[in-house]
């Protein structure tokens, strides 16, 4: 698989990852809006034994249920322990982006940037009413179906886990909401037609 080295950080990449944390820690306590309300309801609900779609109703896909009901459970069923969990999962996507663009760029420092200029300004941006909304949130399962649909093959052989990971990857997206999906199949087709061409 793509980039499959162990992780060095240098100074940019401690700098960059410092700056995201801390500008999220500011975000902790943000009171949640209306959807990010319902959300947790929801999913506090889901934790005492309700059921999604037969217990209360929403016109949203399970996977920000999911979600919510892990963050809840993890760190509380509160402003702090949703956004926290967030945080976490948002310092995750910036040491995954980090690893995987390391071997893109010519020049691999600039693989602490790009978490920078995406989880950093997401977090520079974000009002009560963004933080934890699922166009956020699904950046990375997207990402991840993105890097290993369309990697270049791997001399160890092994394009067939790759492809089903980067299907593992996709399955989440749709999980979370099934009008991006064609995004998710234009990286495949992107794939197939490099493949057919080369």
């Amino acid at each position: 698989m793509p980039g499959y080295r162990p992780l060095r950080f240098n100074r940019l990449d401690v700098l960059a990852l410092s700056a995201i944390i801390l500008i999220g820690v500011v975000h902790l306590p943000y009171p949640f809006s209306g959807d990010q309300a319902l959300f947790t309801i929801g999913a506090l609900k889901m934790s005492n034994g309700a059921v999604l779609y037969r217990d209360f109703w929403d016109l949203k896909q399970p996977g920000l249920y999911g979600f919510y009901l892990l963050a809840g459970t993890l760190f509380g069923f509160n402003e702090v322990g949703i956004h926290t969990f967030e945080l976490l999962y948002m310092a995750i996507f910036s040491l995954v982006l980090m690893k995987t663009l390391k071997t893109y760029y010519g020049n691999p420092s600039m693989a602490a940037v790009v978490p920078l200029l995406t989880v950093g300004i997401y977090y520079g941006v974000s009002g009560q009413w963004h933080l934890t909304q699922l166009e956020a949130l699904v950046g990375f399962p997207m990402f991840l179906a993105l890097w290993y649909g369309t990697g270049s093959p791997n001399p160890n052989g092994r394009e067939s886990l790759r492809f089903f990971l980067s299907g593992v990857m996709a399955g989440i997206v749709v999980l979370f909401k099934l009008m991006f999906l064609p995004i998710v199949a234009a990286f495949w087709l992107t794939t197939l037609v490099d493949a057919t061409v080369n």
